[in-house]
């Protein structure tokens, strides 16, 4: 992807399992893309763009890409 512009979100700790798995840390950026030119390569089956407003039908193992996509959402109201 060609990006313009990078905005910090947030920083989301989890963990990477169950609770005796490792620590991590989840760095989450909003990217204003310049060139919408992203494919599927050999890393994933499937590249998919959703609309701001719908990515609370998402659904996610990991606490942290819920939390974040809130996040999102929050900040895309105030900054539309």
């Amino acid at each position: 992807l060609s990006i313009n512009k990078l905005t910090y979100l947030g920083t989301y700790p989890s963990l990477y399992g169950d609770e005796n798995s490792e620590r991590v840390v989840n760095i989450y950026y909003i990217a204003e893309v310049a060139e919408e030119d992203g494919k599927a390569k050999d890393d994933i089956t499937e590249l998919k763009w959703f609309p701001i407003k719908e990515t609370d039908t998402i659904k996610s193992s990991f606490d942290n890409v819920t939390e974040s996509l809130k996040d999102l959402r929050k900040w895309y109201s105030k900054n539309k």
